[in-house]
């Protein structure tokens, strides 16, 4: 499920959805006012419960996707931690690719579906984009975080194919108890990771984080500033830079857009 090419497609066609509705409502088109709730309805569906107070009670005031964490660069949010771990040592430890033995990361066990396999020429870019065995194996090797990762040149590179044969993803039964209430529990734990790093001398450089930079907790957060050169940097090339400030501009004031489809128009 998580790394097949049609992952994205349920995220578009969830948008697509969305915006067609505002538009049918706009012509007219009716439904049951109560369609979220009612017996059989949207919530009942989905998590078996008729209540929504607790989606609609501050609905206008509190603002729930500030408190989600915000991706700085391409991949998995949960391949995040190791890659910005490899970053700090080789800053640190002075790590170069040449001095890796062995990596081996400790997640918990709901981490690894999403991350733990080593993805190979042939595979989708989304296989590429969660692999955390070939994003790391990226950023020792080019210091790559964005969107070059997934450009066909480096998913065929020989030498990062090479290194993320010698990088493992494994479960730590401890992080695991650390969801005994759920996945909720995410939100206070943040992503759990311990690395091992055994390189060729001999020596052990262990890192261990459970904040990663976007993480919406204070001195983790991603600026508004950061996020826009972050869509610059990756339109470049695809839209015109005019058309990117554009955009920038019109999401700055997205509160008081009277109608999205502006943001569409410059997009499409």
């Amino acid at each position: 499920m998580w790394v097949t090419s049609g992952r994205p497609l349920a995220l578009g066609q969830a948008a697509m959805v969305g915006v067609s509705a505002a538009e049918l409502a706009s012509l007219g088109m009716a439904g049951p006012a109560n369609a979220l709730e009612c017996e059989g309805g949207f919530a009942s569906a989905l998590g078996g419960v008729t209540e929504i107070g607790a989606v609609t009670d501050s609905l206008g005031e509190e603002w729930h996707a500030a408190a989600h964490y915000l991706k700085p660069f391409v991949g998995c949010k949960l391949t995040h931690p190791a890659r910005e771990g490899l970053q700090r040592l080789k800053v640190d430890e002075g790590l170069r690719a040449d001095d890796v033995e062995h990596i081996t990361v400790r997640h918990p066990a709901f981490d690894l579906p999403v991350i733990a396999h080593r993805a190979v020429p042939g595979d989708s870019e989304v296989a590429f984009s969660c692999s955390s065995p070939y994003l790391m194996a990226c950023v020792l090797l080019y210091d790559e975080l964005g969107p070059e990762v997934l450009r066909p040149a480096r998913m065929n590179d020989a030498a990062v194919q090479e290194l993320s044969t010698r990088i493992s993803v494994v479960e730590d039964p401890s992080m695991t108890e650390m969801y005994v209430t759920g996945m909720s529990a995410r939100g206070e734990l943040g992503t759990p990771i311990r690395m091992e790093v055994v390189v060729k001398d001999g020596a052990t450089h262990v890192y261990e984080t459970s904040r990663v930079k976007g993480d919406p907790f204070e001195g983790w957060e991603v600026t508004d500033a950061e996020l826009d050169e972050k869509f610059r940097t990756y339109v470049a090339g695809r839209i015109a830079s005019s058309t990117a400030e554009d955009c920038v501009h019109l999401l700055s004031e997205l509160p008081a857009v009277e109608d999205i489809r502006k943001l569409r128009d410059l997009l499409g």
